[in-house]
């Protein structure tokens, strides 16, 4: 768990260079999720392995209503680059159960969760959204 002095420069770590940044042409699964409040997109790109759980994850943000439309807000950047390097690892099922504000305690992002909720939380939505993305292919697939 982290302070809030220590998650302000772990994000302004995370902003400046993002952690699996890009598009991921191989991923297992992606998902597009925005915050509809300012127009952020993130979008997330998983690959799985046979036991479902995460062995690689990607990220690209945006927003075009924005001068720079290559880029989302600082606070959804840099969280969901924060939570890339969280997930690693964790099957789908964790990431099912992954709790938000419990994932916002253990970052010491409260100060900011408490103006922009949507912004902390915003890949993590992605990332939770890609996992039912996944379950709705899979039973797809089964009812082919």
């Amino acid at each position: 768990m982290f302070d809030s002095q220590m998650f302000i420069e772990m994000i302004t770590d995370h902003v400046e260079n993002p952690r699996h940044y890009g598009r991921m042409a191989d991923s297992t699964v992606q998902m597009t999720y925005g915050n509809p409040g300012c127009g952020d997109l993130i979008t997330v790109f998983l690959k799985l392995d046979d036991q479902e759980r995460v062995v690689d994850i990607s990220f690209v943000d945006e927003n075009p209503n924005t001068d720079n439309p290559n880029t989302s807000c600082s606070v959804s950047r840099g969280a969901t680059s924060i939570l890339t390097e969280m997930v690693i690892g964790k099957t789908l099922s964790e990431i099912a159960a992954l709790d938000p504000k419990e994932w916002v305690d253990e970052i010491g992002g409260q100060a900011v969760a408490a103006t922009r909720p949507k912004c902390i939380t915003l890949g993590l939505s992605a990332v939770k959204n890609a996992e039912k993305r996944y379950r709705y292919q899979q039973q797809q697939n089964a009812q082919s």
